[in-house]
């Protein structure tokens, strides 16, 4: 019965929104539809360069980020608290390619929802980057991160994050456009079956 619950989703209704957490004495059960929301924002800072030179191949930076909670927690597209997050760059530069990686820890705020306390999470990112042409790269990145949900004492939730993103970039002048798709490993009950990244950044000055 286990496995045709999981699998088949049986007890649940096709094309239906449905949330449902049990773990000790605490329930939880969301049957409302968020459909196209805006979920919480995130202001970010960053340290251009980070005791490095701009003709060493090795650049490092600091970045901080701050979430506001603006979403709506009842239907899962906030948190519901504030967090903080701090990060260390760094990417190593060669002639046609380049590696980055970064080391961050996030302190979260408590989730009232789901009864989990305060807390401090570490992640690790790794990616390899070619460039194809002059306005043009692909990508490849592996990203490790903690579980916000070991209070919850749910086997699926407790483990380590795995995810692998296939990306591909496309710049036009100063603007560049990111196209990503997102797929876990390691671990396939603890994160999306796949996600989608459209990104888009513009440079000023320099």
């Amino acid at each position: 019965m286990k496995s045709i619950l999981r699998y088949r989703r049986s007890g649940v209704e096709k094309d239906q929104f449905v949330t449902y957490l049990r773990s000790g004495e605490l329930e939880v059960f969301i049957h409302d539809d968020p459909s196209t929301s805006l979920g919480d924002i995130v202001l970010t800072a960053k340290g251009r360069r980070l005791g490095s030179s701009e003709n060493e191949r090795t650049k490092l930076a600091l970045q901080g980020s701050l979430k506001v909670p603006t979403g709506n927690e009842e239907t899962l597209t906030s948190s519901g608290s504030t967090d903080l997050g701090l990060e260390l760059l760094g990417t190593r530069y060669y002639r046609r390619s380049c590696l980055h990686g970064s080391v961050g820890v996030i302190h979260l705020g408590e989730h009232d929802l789901f009864e989990i306390p305060s807390q401090t999470v570490l992640s690790g990112m790794f990616a390899w980057e070619r460039a194809f042409g002059k306005t043009m790269s692909g990508l490849v990145q592996l990203t490790i991160s903690e579980s916000p949900f070991a209070d919850l004492n749910l086997e699926n939730l407790n483990t380590l994050s795995s995810q692998v993103t296939l990306g591909f970039k496309k710049a036009f002048g100063p603007n560049v456009f990111f196209l990503g798709l997102t797929e876990n490993v390691a671990n396939f009950d603890n994160s999306p079956d796949i996600g989608i990244h459209l990104g888009f950044t513009r440079t000023f000055g320099g």
